[in-house]
């Protein structure tokens, strides 16, 4: 059994092999915008403008899209109708045109199929994200609630002593007014004391005045 060369011309076939090197060029980008997609970290906690670096990606993508979408036309019309110029000598024509037909065929299959990957881990990136904003709002939310159960029952705990510590003040307070009047009393007390010592030296100024009286009226 021979083996038979399965060779195609490129410059009797400019189509083909456009469609090949167009098919080579979205290639080289989708690996690009792939691994980018893949190695890009989402932060664990700052968020803020996450989703606007993985949409810068997005564009990429959107752009390698729309190329897709023209190839895959212009690919996809060529293999309903493939058109190949080979020499009329060559004995393995059939062969040659089921050959370069089926590899563009695989061609095609092939980068949808990578095509609808990109897609889905390009999703994937905004659930991830998303996924994380929600265990952050939910692990803040659930702090914020212990914070405020341990404030409850250390206010709980420690009222008795608060309730202390208010009635302590009041005594004082209480303890201050009873002495200021205590105060207000013994002044009050003294002046009264000094009136009378007052009114008891006018007494006995005037028992004294009337006792001379008496005696010089005795003596006349």
């Amino acid at each position: 059994m021979s083996i038979q060369e399965v060779i195609l011309e490129p410059d009797k076939n400019p189509d083909y092999f456009d469609i090949l090197r167009q098919y080579n060029e979205l290639m080289d980008i989708w690996n690009k915008c792939n691994n980018e997609i893949i190695g890009f970290k989402i932060p664990k906690i700052w968020l803020v403008k996450t989703k606007k670096k993985i949409i810068k990606i997005g564009l990429k993508c959107k752009k390698l899209q729309d190329d897709f979408l023209q190839w895959n036309i212009k690919a996809t019309n060529f293999a309903m109708e493939p058109h190949y110029f080979m020499e009329e000598s060559k004995e393995n024509k059939e062969l040659v045109y089921l050959h370069f037909t089926n590899n563009l065929r695989y061609s095609i299959n092939y980068m949808n199929n990578l095509m609808t990957l990109l897609t889905e881990n390009y999703n994937k990136k905004f659930v991830q994200i998303d996924e994380q904003r929600n265990f952050n709002i939910a692990i803040t939310a659930f702090l914020i609630g212990l914070v405020s159960f341990i404030v409850a029952v250390y206010s709980l705990y420690n009222q008795p002593n608060l309730e202390k510590k208010f009635d302590t003040i009041g005594a004082k307070m209480n303890l201050k007014k009873i002495e200021s009047r205590i105060g207000i009393l013994d002044s009050m007390a003294n002046a009264n004391s000094e009136k009378l010592n007052y009114i008891k030296s006018e007494l006995d100024s005037l028992s004294k005045t009337e006792s001379t009286i008496s005696k010089s009226s005795r003596i006349k």
